[in-house]
């Protein structure tokens, strides 16, 4: 349970490393100050990392088998004392004893920590709201293992493992719960795997949670070459590149798979008290993305990042968004492309010429714009890289006055989101 609370607040601090930079502006202004002293058996806490959680997200992290990710980190001077901002709300408050100027990473030796109490088991809530300032004078502060207070939970456990079709363990893996699978802030996170690759995470019920592995804890985002891993994707390492006899749409061709997903990110949740065992995660290396870029928009004919680029030989009925069967051929090739590149996020926008009232072009470019991510989906493209919209008649290519105007107006186009 230490080492989970520290995974915590190094995680939190490299993922803000500073306020300004999580909470935009508008609110940053309206949030209260909050200020106090962190004691422990009477005597000040000096020079410790604070950790803020948001009561409304559940306990923090005084069991084992779970960890919350603070909503604020801050650090006490040499007396305790602190002066935070705070949106509004209400907060437990949990104190890392760690040298201010030492570097941030895996926990070590002689690091202890502790919560603010409000009676003997009773974790404490400091409550904040906009444009005050509150001062909550001294804060008493006990060891994690004095409180009894519990809430409910299902558990899953598994194994992380090295590569897809490889039963391999991978240590010291740390398994990361979200809510919102591209969100890149995690809600929960597991304590590293041992040398046998298992792993145990507990998880409020009544929550639909995606699980994302990593190989060590080094800032916001993965970066090329780190191992990553998800549930319900397997994977394999990089092949390299070479040509092949029918690539895919333009941008694609010439190039083996990066890695291969089997299949896309799966949904966990359960019942209080369940337990869901048995989950395999297999570990890739993350591709270089700007190197994939720019590989794509060297290309003959590649689509364009910024501006977008029509999908060829998408057809639907007249006035209906069911695509037709002569589509597919071309849908497959991105399919093939957009499985190889699976690190890369798109946006399908939906277009109509401008024959019938605004309104019914504007649903049907979005019904249009759905309908290929559908079947994008359906072939085993990771539905939460793809968004959908449309623009209805607002953005025509061509003369919506000519018969041909019209034909290259009513389309749907496929723009890689940086």
């Amino acid at each position: 349970m230490l080492n989970m609370f520290f995974l915590v607040v190094v995680f939190a601090s490299l993922v803000f490393p500073s306020i300004s930079q999580a909470i935009p502006g508008f609110m940053l202004e309206r949030m209260g100050s909050m200020a106090g002293q962190v004691v422990y058996e009477g005597k000040p806490l000096s020079n410790v990392m604070l950790a803020f959680f948001d009561v409304a997200n559940g306990l923090p992290p005084i069991a084992g088998g779970e960890g919350r990710i603070p909503d604020l980190h801050g650090y006490a001077d040499a007396d305790g004392k602190f002066s935070v901002k705070l949106l509004q709300g209400k907060y437990y408050l949990g104190v890392l004893l760690r040298d201010p100027n030492a570097k941030l990473g895996p926990p070590r030796i002689g690091e202890v920590y502790y919560f603010a109490e409000e009676g003997i088991t009773k974790l404490r809530k400091l409550a904040i709201e906009d444009y005050k300032e509150v001062d909550y004078g001294v804060i008493n502060c006990v060891l994690p293992g004095n409180f009894q207070e519990t809430e409910d939970h299902f558990t899953v456990t598994g194994t992380v493992v090295k590569g897809a079709g490889e039963d391999e363990p991978f240590p010291q893996a740390i398994i990361m719960a979200k809510t919102v699978a591209t969100a890149m802030r995690p809600d929960y996170i597991s304590a590293e795997t041992g040398e046998d690759g298992k792993f145990t995470l507990s998880l409020p019920p009544g929550k639909t949670f995606y699980l994302m592995a990593r190989s060590a804890i080094t800032g916001a985002k993965p970066e090329p070459g780190d191992n990553i891993g998800k549930y319900g994707a397997n994977s394999i390492e990089p092949q390299g590149s070479a040509a092949t006899q029918s690539g895919p749409p333009p941008g694609a061709s010439g190039v083996k798979p990066e890695r291969i997903v089997a299949e896309e990110s799966l949904p966990v949740s359960g019942k209080n008290g369940q337990v869901i065992p048995g989950l395999i995660i297999h570990m890739y290396k993350m591709p270089d993305q700007q190197a994939i870029q720019s590989e794509i928009k060297n290309a003959a004919g590649a689509p364009d990042y910024e501006q977008g680029s029509a999908l060829n030989n998408i057809l639907f009925a007249n006035n209906s968004a069911k695509l037709m069967e002569s589509s597919f051929a071309e849908l497959d090739l991105w399919v093939k492309f957009l499985v190889s590149k699976a690190d890369i996020m798109i946006e399908l926008s939906g277009h109509t010429d401008n024959l019938g009232n605004a309104k019914h072009n504007q649903n049907l470019s979005e019904r249009r714009a759905h309908a290929v991510a559908k079947y994008l989906a359906g072939k085993g493209v990771d539905s939460a890289r793809i968004t959908a919209v449309g623009y209805g008649d607002e953005k025509p290519v061509d003369d919506n006055g000519k018969k041909e105007g019209r034909s290259k107006n009513r389309r749907v186009e496929i723009k890689f989101k940086q």
